[in-house]
């Protein structure tokens, strides 16, 4: 088994008329016959913005002279911190169409990041039946 590059699998996907748009009219069997692949990883993930949280923290100082008129300074700061879910589905199909591995996962961390989901990936690439 070898891994065809992804150019190659562009190439050929663009070929057989197969785009983001289009992938859904296409069975995994017809997916693997247009790039001539003995397997078909297909992946979603799915994101979603739980929530916001804000903090607002604000001092005031106030500087008396000797004369009648007080200086006043202050300093105001705030953060928002956004709360995401993300679910990574991945599929493995072998050309036939059956299928040999689908599973989903949810983050692995609390997700303050937008793109922490990259761990969900590699926590699946690492369970995958194939990794070496």
């Amino acid at each position: 088994m070898s891994v065809i590059n992804a150019r190659d699998v562009n190439v050929a996907m663009h070929k057989a008329g197969i785009t983001v748009e289009t992938i859904d009219d296409f069975t995994t069997k017809e997916i693997a016959e247009a790039i001539g692949a003995d397997y078909v990883l297909l992946g979603t993930i799915d994101k979603i913005l739980q929530g916001s949280s804000s903090i607002k923290i604000s001092s005031e100082t106030t500087k008396t002279n000797n004369t009648d008129s007080n200086d006043t300074f202050g300093t105001t700061t705030s953060s928002t911190t956004n709360t995401y879910q993300a679910t990574v589905y991945i599929s493995i199909f072998k050309k036939d169409g059956s299928s040999i591995y689908d599973k989903s996962k949810g983050n692995i961390f609390i997700d303050y990041n937008a793109d922490s989901w990259k761990n969900s990936i590699i926590w699946q690439v690492r369970h995958f039946p194939l990794y070496n």
